[in-house]
């Protein structure tokens, strides 16, 4: 009898106290069993997430072309004179165009991953859009197609008055979030 008096210890088969039978930890079994279920959640998840990034591209680049049409306006507004919002495929800028030469007041770049028409809209020193009566879509998706024949696609509206918002061309006229 080993250990205190009074009290009986339990051996093993090898003669060591059965506490230290058996070391604590995982197995290689078990571990080879966890990275395999992680392995194939994984890889049943990365198709969702992936389309997550491209539909957060896409939003984002159309959130960034608001931002910009907003500015152009507030500078054309606030200066007193006709802007322009140049949009290229992955920047913007905002030109003041009654400037000889014409001078180049902000710009920006877009997602890489998304994609935006390009065009241009002018914006007169009291906001509206030049020439009167000139309205723009500013389409974006993430592999440069048209909207009619992207799955992901948002656009920037800007009407005639000078307003801009973030809308779906692919929404049903009169829904909440349509363009027209």
């Amino acid at each position: 009898m080993l250990g205190h008096p009074g009290r009986v210890m339990q051996l093993t088969p090898r003669g060591k106290p059965a506490h230290h039978a058996r070391a604590a930890g995982f197995s290689l079994v078990e571990l080879a069993v966890v990275l395999a279920v992680f392995g194939i959640l994984l890889g049943q998840g990365l198709p969702t997430i992936s389309d997550y990034l491209e539909n957060a591209a896409v939003r984002r680049t159309a959130v960034d072309l608001h931002h910009a049409a907003v500015l152009a306006r507030s500078e054309a507004i606030k200066r007193n004179v006709r802007t322009e919002l140049r949009v290229a495929a992955n920047s913007w800028e905002v030109m003041d165009v009654t400037a000889q030469p014409q001078t180049r007041l902000l710009a920006g770049t877009l997602d890489p991953r998304a994609r935006a028409e390009v065009t241009t809209v002018a914006f007169a020193s009291n906001g509206r859009t030049f020439p009167v009566g000139t309205e723009r879509l500013f389409e974006v998706t993430n592999d440069g197609a048209a909207c009619a024949a992207s799955p992901r696609c948002m656009a920037v509206r800007v009407t005639s008055g000078g307003a801009a918002r973030v809308c779906s061309p692919q929404k049903v006229a009169g829904t909440a979030g349509a363009c027209t």
